[in-house]
């Protein structure tokens, strides 16, 4: 019988003799492949790295690579085992062990379908790549609330501010025009395009980010003297663990800089004096204006009501208010003790979802600056409270709600016409 399996796989193997080569060569290659990508995997994945950094891939680099070797590897493995598997079977050599070589290719498809996402999760460890990211210790030494602004909008710098800064808690501030955006933060940004200073002196942009040269030259030039400062130089490239923050040395001098801008707003100021624009679009070329300052001006579509009701502007410097908590649905300000009534201005998007309370009392919201919010507060308010609270919720509750009692009364109409059914053929 021992005999008749290998005649049998051997007439096989030679009764096809170019199958057999294929499979040869197919076993042949795979090993080859294998051993081949074993070797070079380790010194190639850097410099793989590199190239896809100098094509624009900015952080993704590093797991591209890394991914790039494992699936050659991961490839090459299977080629090498199927083309094994296969001349193993044409040489008639399985048939002595028909039970065993299942089990084996089960178990080889149960490891490969267990670690087929394990590269995924092992390539990108974002918290052992900027473990170490003094750009971000330097940023989060400053205790009041702000966001992060571009100087250029390359991939590089947008991809640093949307993955290591972003999981430090840090805002990006992402203004410039896409599709994407709603239509008053592309009217916004489009207006204040050729004024970038403004833009960033509004949205509480109290840190830039740009090359060394473009940010240098920003802060030499004549026409913004004394509006920056620089903060911290420092590259970005591969280090041990991938693409990262890297610290300049006297070697490697410094490819980017983080400067602060001076004039950014606070994130919540009390306001004395505004101005009524009922156009929307006469209040963004108003903004816009050189001669406009919003350190002491706030913009209103509408005539404050509440306390401002008969009260004489007065063009005064803005107070910065204490934001005690903020949250992406929640926002609390201590203001300062005041005994005239104001503005408080909340430099963060209007949205008619946000609701205000000040010291505990609903108030009316307010669209200050095309896009901010804000609120009328009385002489000697002390704390405000703004909550999103989207009526699209209460929306879809309620639909719930009442599919759920839809679905009940269901279940009950056809229980207890099934209890009629029985009690009809009992009878019966």
């Amino acid at each position: 019988m021992r005999k008749e399996r290998q005649d049998s796989g051997r007439t096989f193997w030679t009764s096809k003799p170019l199958v057999g080569y294929a499979i040869t060569l197919l076993c042949l290659a795979g090993v080859v492949l294998l051993v081949g990508v074993a070797i070079a995997g380790s010194y190639s994945q850097l410099s793989l790295a590199y190239k896809l950094q100098q094509a624009g891939w900015g952080f993704k680099s590093a797991a591209m690579a890394k991914n790039v070797a494992h699936a050659v590897l991961h490839m090459s493995a299977i080629v090498a085992a199927a083309g094994l598997l296969l001349f193993c079977g044409g040489m008639g050599w399985l048939q002595r062990f028909p039970r065993a070589w299942k089990v084996v290719l089960i178990g080889v498809l149960l490891l490969d379908l267990i670690s087929v996402d394990h590269k995924y999760i092992s390539v990108y460890d974002a918290e052992a790549l900027f473990s170490e990211n003094p750009l971000l210790e330097k940023l989060q030494q400053d205790p009041e609330p702000y966001r992060l602004a571009l100087l250029a909008t390359d991939q590089i710098h947008y991809d640093l501010a949307s993955t290591s800064l972003a999981r430090g808690g840090i805002q990006h501030l992402d203004m410039f025009v896409n599709w994407r955006m709603p239509g008053d933060e592309v009217n916004f940004a489009t207006a204040l395009h050729e004024n970038r200073t403004r833009m960033w002196e509004l949205c509480n942009a109290r840190y830039i980010i740009s090359d060394a040269k473009s940010g240098f030259a920003l802060i030499k030039d004549p026409h913004f003297a004394g509006m920056f400062e620089p903060v911290l130089g420092f590259n970005i490239g591969l280090s041990a663990r991938g693409l990262g923050i890297l610290r300049p040395t006297e070697l490697t001098p410094p490819q980017h800089l983080l400067f602060r801008f001076k004039k950014a707003l606070p994130r919540a100021a009390f306001y004395r004096h505004w101005e009524v624009i009922p156009s929307a679009t006469d209040m963004l070329r108003r903004l816009g204006d050189k001669v406009f300052d919003p350190s002491t001006t706030v913009l209103l579509p509408k005539a404050p009501g509440g306390a401002l009701v008969g009260i004489t502007n007065s063009a005064t410097p803005i107070v910065t208010c204490e934001v005690v908590l903020n949250e992406a649905t929640r926002v609390e300000v201590r203001v300062p003790a005041s005994g005239s009534p104001g503005l408080l201005v909340l430099n963060d998007k209007y949205h008619p979802a946000w609701e205000v309370t000040v010291d505990g009392n609903p108030a009316a919201l307010l669209r200050c600056n095309s896009l901010m919010r804000g609120v009328v507060l009385p002489a000697g308010a002390k704390e405000v409270v703004f909550e999103y609270r989207p009526s699209t919720l209460y929306v879809w509750i309620g639909i719930v709600s009442t599919a759920l009692i839809l679905l009940w009364g269901i279940i009950a109409c056809a229980s207890a016409r099934h209890q009629r059914c029985g009690k009809v053929a009992d009878c019966d």
